[in-house]
């Protein structure tokens, strides 16, 4: 079971987070879309083009730099001034008990 649970975000009016809560169940495409596109609209929302930000083409910038340009996590985030301190844990299954740390 995979629950989304949509909350005020704190950059401002629109900002909205999206909350993942799984019980060792693979996040579905669908999924992974809905979470996209409510992503994209709180940027939208907060950094309005008619502003002059970028608003969703950042993230969809940062996207293409990583699939289509190569780039390393690492590299993107640098790229773009985002924080690189990610608070996520992978654990590899297929290599019994070697745990991953994102960025370390």
């Amino acid at each position: 079971m995979v629950r989304l649970t949509l909350v005020d975000g704190h950059k401002g009016p629109g900002d909205i987070l999206v909350l993942l809560t799984c019980n060792r169940q693979p996040l579905k495409f669908a999924e992974w879309l809905y979470i996209g596109l409510h992503y994209l609209s709180s940027e939208a929302s907060y950094y309005p083009k008619s502003r002059g930000y970028a608003g969703s083409e950042y993230l969809m910038n940062a996207l293409d730099d990583l699939v289509y340009n190569a780039l390393s996590l690492k590299e993107v985030l640098h790229k773009y001034q985002l924080d690189d301190r990610i608070g996520l844990d992978v654990v590899d299954e297929r290599l019994p008990r070697i745990a991953l740390k994102v960025l370390t």
